[in-house]
């Protein structure tokens, strides 16, 4: 198959280009020319583009939740009125799309996990989290064939992520503090990439318009995380600074952008209509680990 692919350099499309490459014929969009901080060029551009692929993945995003709060007008273009843009052009050209969203549209209320069928706590707690609402409501409303995957907590073995500052930082201090009364799932940008791809080969490009969750079923803190980053290090030759690890309240980490408490997510949709799951944090964070000690 044909796919056009955003966000190659990105945590996600970096992994899906390099698993997909020798698979599918992938084009990599350049970002000079298709700019999704100024969707009316993107639009453009993406009208004059030659290829003409038969799926459209777009792990691109504006991520930095925190700056979101005072780049409102950069954060929607990116997240919400360029994914309006692509989801168009998708369906003028009957390609089928694949979207990336997140656990941050949900309120984080309550301690259940929250299914792709629950519209009632669709309530964002910062400006990312709005975005990426509306973002997912443009593809809804335009009519194209596509699949949004909801995921949480993405870390990776390259890049600017939580994995890799967290060995940075066990490796200058002596002690951390760690939010512990956030909720979620750590999840590997590889394992994401390589679902995709699964699912890609599962549905019916022709006829589905769904959102599944897509994450580990296991679900633990930041804190208990971090713990988890350490013992895997360290079992894996990394030598440390650190020698105090401590669990602390959201309170006492205030940021400029609301973190939901509550970041888990159902999966159970995924495994019932595609037999797709995701590895356990374990395997896949000592995978992650590895990769990165060997580049």
């Amino acid at each position: 198959m044909k796919i056009l692919l955003t966000g190659d350099s990105g945590q996600v499309g970096s992994n899906i280009l390099e698993l997909a490459k020798n698979q599918h014929e992938v084009k990599a969009l350049d970002i000079e020319k298709f700019d999704f901080s100024q969707p009316e060029k993107l639009k453009s551009a993406l009208e004059k583009l030659v290829f003409k692929p038969d799926i459209f993945i777009n792990p691109a995003a504006y991520t930095a939740v925190d700056k979101a709060e005072t780049e409102k007008e950069l954060c929607d273009n990116i997240n919400n009125k360029s994914v309006a843009v692509i989801a168009e052009y998708c369906r003028k050209n009957n390609i089928f799309l694949v979207h990336y969203s997140t656990d941050y549209v949900f309120n984080g209320s309550g301690n259940q996990s929250f299914s792709e069928d629950n519209v009632k706590d669709l309530q964002p707690l910062n400006y990312y989290g709005k975005t990426k609402l509306e973002g997912e409501r443009a593809i809804q409303n335009a009519g194209c064939n596509y699949i949004i995957l909801r995921t949480s907590w993405v870390y990776n073995h390259i890049g600017s992520n939580f994995v890799l500052t967290i060995l940075k930082l066990m490796s200058e201090r002596e002690e951390l503090k760690i939010v512990n009364d956030q909720i979620g799932s750590p999840t590997y940008a590889y394992d994401i990439a390589e679902a995709t791809l699964k699912v890609i080969e599962k549905i019916d490009l022709n006829a589905t318009r769904e959102i599944y969750n897509l994450c580990p079923s296991e679900q633990l803190s930041w804190y208990d995380f971090v713990l988890k980053i350490k013992k895997i290090a360290e079992n894996k030759g990394y030598k440390f600074k650190i020698n105090s690890i401590s669990g602390i309240p959201s309170y006492s980490y205030p940021t400029p952008a609301i973190r939901p408490l509550n970041s888990r997510l159902d999966v159970s949709k995924l495994k019932r209509q595609l037999g797709i799951e995701l590895p356990e944090v374990d395997l896949s964070l000592s995978a992650c680990i590895g990769r990165a000690i060997n580049i």
